[in-house]
């Protein structure tokens, strides 16, 4: 085993998508998180050369990469500001940028054809929002946290007060903690570039 690259801390390989050879097994493309930034880059390293190529576009957190079998391109799976995962082609000559998906729906996994001319991957399809029941009643709920794509109190769901709930919740990259009031009104951010993820929660008993 012969190591071919290597990051130092603050920067750091993106675990989520594993590296992938090019079509002639001359490249491997991978993705590293800079130091400072929210953006990822699909770094190309070049067997033959030993130099890196770094590929930097507007995506955020990405998922998976693959080949086109010509060489000259790669797909990528990126979580997209209020939307789901989508796709995005990359070139690697010049890094532009193009979108395959525009659509509410959420992308995982990725695989091409030899032929490049199709593209496979898991559609899904997953929200949760938050709804407070007063008398225990289908009929009376009341939605605490909307949206198509939310993620809200997946994992954290509390009460500080009788009126008053506080949730963890994804709209973007970062997972942040919020309060929502149980008789209405919008909830409110309590956690804003504080790290990626803030969880696990615990209230006074005063709220």
């Amino acid at each position: 085993e012969t190591p071919i690259v290597a990051v130092s801390v603050p920067e750091h390989f993106l675990i989520y998508a594993a590296p992938v050879f090019s079509p002639d097994g001359k490249r491997v493309a991978y993705v590293k998180r800079p130091p400072s930034g929210d953006r990822s880059v699909i770094s190309v390293y070049d067997r033959d050369s030993g130099q890196v190529a770094d590929l930097s576009t507007e995506l955020e957190k990405i998922f998976n990469i693959a080949w086109h079998p010509n060489g000259e391109g790669i797909f990528a799976i990126s979580k997209e500001g209020e939307k789901g995962r989508q796709i995005w082609h990359v070139q690697t000559d010049n890094a532009k940028l193009s979108r395959v998906t525009n659509d509410l729906n959420s992308y995982d996994g990725l695989s091409i054809s030899r032929d490049g001319t199709k593209l496979v991957t898991q559609q899904r399809d997953f929200s949760s929002n938050i709804w407070i029941f007063p008398k225990a009643s289908v009929d009376d709920g009341r939605a605490v946290t909307t949206g198509r794509y939310g993620h809200f109190g997946v994992s954290d769901l509390k009460f500080a007060t009788e009126n008053r709930v506080i949730f963890e919740g994804r709209t973007s990259v970062d997972k942040d903690l919020s309060a929502g009031p149980i008789d209405g009104g919008p909830p409110t951010q309590l956690t804003a570039n504080n790290g990626p993820v803030n969880t696990s929660i615990s209230a006074t008993a005063d709220g």
